[in-house]
């Protein structure tokens, strides 16, 4: 059984969000990466920040250096808006970060982008900072 971890909070507020990082690190973590800064993307419009572009060469990086390496990237949300939109927000972002990594020359068959909505949240929805720290991507590792 694949165990996911919060991004968010393995990485959370190391950088303010919109804030590129020029030595942005993604380092291998149990079975996910975790990285220096999370993944931000616009919560109405699901878009990538250009600010996730250091965050994506390193990823891209470590990608590299572990040829074998598969990933699912899994993008989350809060519990506002509907359930419809929020699957297909997320989808949108995972299908963006793994056509950012296939730009960065990394195998498409390497890499499963699954957006999953509202549906497996690591917060409380009441909260400000609860939605906060739904809204992630995660990168599990299917394969070593």
């Amino acid at each position: 059984m694949r165990r996911a971890f919060s991004l968010a909070y393995l990485s959370l507020l190391l950088v303010a969000p919109g804030v590129a990082l020029a030595d942005a690190t993604a380092r291998i973590a149990g079975d996910h990466l975790a990285l220096s800064a999370p993944l931000a993307f616009e919560t109405h419009g699901g878009s990538l920040l250009p600010s996730d572009e250091p965050v994506l060469d390193a990823i891209a990086a470590l990608l590299r250096a572990h040829p074998s390496m598969t990933l699912e990237i899994g993008a989350h949300t809060d519990a506002r808006g509907t359930e419809a939109f929020n699957v297909t927000m997320t989808t949108n972002v995972a299908r963006q970060v793994r056509m950012a990594l296939i730009a960065r020359g990394i195998a498409a068959a390497r890499l499963t982008a699954v957006g999953y909505g509202e549906s497996r949240p690591i917060g409380d929805n009441a909260t400000a900072a609860g939605r906060e720290a739904n809204r992630r991507v995660e990168l599990v590792i299917v394969h070593p």
